[in-house]
């Protein structure tokens, strides 16, 4: 029997008329079929994905499994489909999303090339279901899962780290480090994050580094309903309550006063009243999307 050596999770929730592109994206893969297999979480979806993994598992015997997780949430989602995993490299695409064809080949690349590599991640390019704001500036894209470190294999380091959309690791590592931090990642209307963000500094902790590569690209729907300053100013707050449990998670909140922040908000204030009078209006929603993150990490902190 072929060893596997890359095993692709994908964690799902009521998103069955998107799972189907992602799955057909990854059974795509110019990687020899054998040598990878599909494991898709279902974290209590209600609609019909379980009816279509199974029959892509009756088409694809060995290469589509099907897992259902019952604890809510997308790090009890993840590190359950990595129990089930058999590679040797475990990699994470969202449901929404496709990749490129050559996707698993970029990602094994590095790990081959570079043997200190712990983690590997790559390009996550978006794809608009509906027309872009113009307020939604090439920074603020971040929030929405973009992510583009350029057209060169980098090491990168802590805090700059891969994007869990387009994100993979060695499994023993991930294993011996206990996963993603069930304190962190999203739940249902819950946008916590950083779960990555946490994993990718244990990671260089014991002595492992963290590539991008340009070569394995991922491409992620954003959808329309989350196309708002609603959506992304509440995003931006409750990044900032994931920064504080980040610091936490890392024992360095000691280290942080929440009189820097309110410092912090009082300047990006005065800053986005600066915009307002000059009319510099396409800064605004930046300063906004701040003064939100601000107020997150000083509402955690004050608990």
């Amino acid at each position: 029997m072929v060893p596997i050596e890359i095993t692709v999770i994908i964690s799902t929730f009521n998103r069955c008329q998107f799972l189907k592109e992602a799955l057909e994206s990854i059974l795509s893969q110019e990687y020899d079929d054998g040598y990878f297999e599909i494991i898709i979480v279902d974290n209590n979806s209600t609609d019909g994905t379980r009816e279509l993994v199974s029959g892509y598992s009756s088409a694809y015997p060995g290469i589509v499994k099907y897992v259902r997780e019952e604890r809510q949430g997308l790090s009890n989602a993840r590190n359950r489909g990595v129990q089930e995993a058999e590679g040797t490299i475990v990699a994470f695409i969202d449901d929404d999303a496709t990749a490129d064809r050559g996707w698993l080949k970029g990602i094994m690349e590095v790990y081959e090339n570079y043997p200190d590599a712990g983690v590997v991640g790559g390009r996550i390019e978006p794809v608009w279901l509906s027309k872009k704001p113009g307020w939604l500036t090439q920074n603020l894209e971040m929030s929405f899962g973009v992510l583009n470190y350029g057209n060169e294999i980098q090491e990168l380091s802590f805090p700059k780290t891969p994007f869990g959309g387009n994100f993979s690791i060695k499994r023993v590592l991930f294993l011996a480090l206990d996963g993603f931090c069930r304190n962190l990642g999203r739940r249902g209307d819950c946008l916590l994050s950083s779960e990555e963000t946490l994993l990718c500094h244990l990671v260089e902790q014991n002595k492992k580094k963290l590539y991008y590569t340009p070569k394995a690209v991922v491409h992620h729907k954003i959808l329309p309903e989350r196309l708002n300053r609603r959506y992304l100013f509440k995003k931006a707050y409750t990044q900032g309550i994931s920064n504080v449990i980040l610091e936490r998670e890392l024992k360095q909140s000691q280290n942080v006063s929440w009189s820097n922040d309110f410092y912090d908000l009082k300047e990006m204030i005065k800053g986005s009243i600066r915009h307002l009078l000059s009319g510099k209006h396409n800064l605004l929603t930046e300063d906004i999307f701040t003064i939100y993150f601000i107020s997150g990490k000083l509402r955690k902190r004050l608990e």
